[in-house]
């Protein structure tokens, strides 16, 4: 599978995935102009994943999880949607039988990022390892 790359920009995070490592990072602030059109690619990613997954292209090592470490300082409503999305694949790899971590950091004192980040988490029935940062 190919990585996934993209910048970060003054309103949208950086989107670091890579299959090999199995490191998946969505860093900074969301809240994009056309949010369908920059989450596009992440879904397409995940999908891709799925399919290789599905057609034994993709081996699943049970010692070896993909963890998702978000660090958003801020997502707006539709980012939200997005991102329940991708969890929704996340729920169908896990029926498949990959081990997703999902580890969930929020600023020193954001209780409303803490908020969000549990709602996403109960929503998905994945739980998330909420790590708070010290500023």
């Amino acid at each position: 599978m190919d990585q996934l790359h993209i910048e970060k920009g003054e309103f949208t995070p950086l989107i670091s995935f890579d299959s090999e490592s199995r490191q998946l990072e969505i860093v900074g602030i969301s809240r994009p102009e056309n949010v369908g059109e920059f989450y596009e690619p992440v879904l397409n990613w995940f999908e891709e994943l799925e399919k290789e997954i599905e057609y034994g292209v993709f081996s699943i090592d049970e010692d070896k999880p993909f963890v998702l470490k978000m660090h958003l300082t801020y997502f707006n409503s539709a980012t939200s949607k997005v991102l329940w999305q991708m969890l929704e694949i996340f729920n169908r790899l896990i029926a498949k039988g990959l081990k997703i971590k999902v580890e969930f950091y929020y600023d020193e004192g954001d209780e409303q990022m803490l908020e969000d980040g549990q709602e996403l988490s109960e929503t998905s029935n994945i739980p998330f390892e909420f790590i708070e940062i010290e500023d």
